[in-house]
């Protein structure tokens, strides 16, 4: 992990049994940031759906659809060094193609993604949910966009 704990600040002797006890804390920190990730676009996603079945078309800002149609509290990327929200990026007519589990997936409208365990962003070029490297894609889903595919 990347960013320091308050366990990884303590003194290792004087705190020992503390340190043993809480040996996998980085593992449960990493969980965590992807619940709240999954969460957080879980609601943005629904909140850019109502978006665009109400208007129409998607937005092309992502602050177009704060207030009305999610709280911009959810707007928040875990995996973001400088505590910013997630990316997100209007295709408009184009398409965007995502690597995703070993197909590639197109997709068009938008795209809304997490920087993941790198911190940094790849353009959403490629989907790897929790992990490491890549982005994490949470909208749209890709499993449901590939299936529309026949892939």
């Amino acid at each position: 992990m990347s960013l320091p704990t308050v366990v990884s600040r303590v003194n290792p002797v004087k705190y020992a049994a503390v340190s043993l006890a809480v040996k996998d804390i980085d593992e449960i920190f990493e969980r965590r940031r992807r619940v709240i990730a999954e969460y957080n676009g879980t609601v943005i996603s629904a909140g850019l759906v109502g978006y665009h079945q109400k208007l129409g078309a998607w937005p092309d800002q992502l602050l177009k659809a704060f207030t009305q149609f999610f709280p911009k509290r959810f707007n928040f990327d875990p995996y973001d060094r400088n505590y910013g929200g997630f990316v997100y990026e209007y295709l408009g007519s184009k398409t965007k193609s995502i690597d995703s589990e070993g197909a590639p997936v197109e997709v068009t409208g938008c795209v809304l993604y997490a920087l993941n365990g790198d911190h940094e962003s790849n353009g959403g070029a490629r989907h790897a949910p929790g992990g490491k490297s890549d982005d994490f894609v949470l909208w749209p889903p890709l499993r449901a966009v590939s299936r529309g595919q026949g892939k």
